[in-house]
């Protein structure tokens, strides 16, 4: 079994959770890549929150908008979306039939 994965320098800037799906980790060193931040990586953000397989010692960084670096965990950009719904105001008269 696959417990140690060191990728650390090789110019990655996403990694898809599938390529360490099933694999019995203890160690993922990603250091030294310019990650994107993006929703992609919130599994790797969520590894880091709960510190697993080193995660969270690396202090990972990744680009937001206007290459700015910031710590992985700062990226909020995959919240639950919203949605605004705006019905049409009709006027109705005594004695119209209405159907909802």
């Amino acid at each position: 079994n696959l417990t140690e994965l060191n990728l650390s320098s090789n110019a990655l800037e996403s990694l898809s959770w599938k390529t360490v799906q099933g694999l019995s980790l203890q160690d993922l060193t990603l250091s030294g890549n310019p990650l994107h931040c993006s929703c992609a990586l919130l599994w790797l953000q969520r590894w880091e929150q709960e510190d697993l397989c080193g995660v969270y010692t690396q202090k990972l960084q990744g680009s937001g908008s206007g290459d700015q670096f910031l710590p992985l965990g700062h990226n909020n950009s995959c919240g639950v979306p919203s949605v605004k719904i705006q019905m049409p105001n009709d006027s109705v008269e005594v004695g119209d039939d209405v159907f909802l």
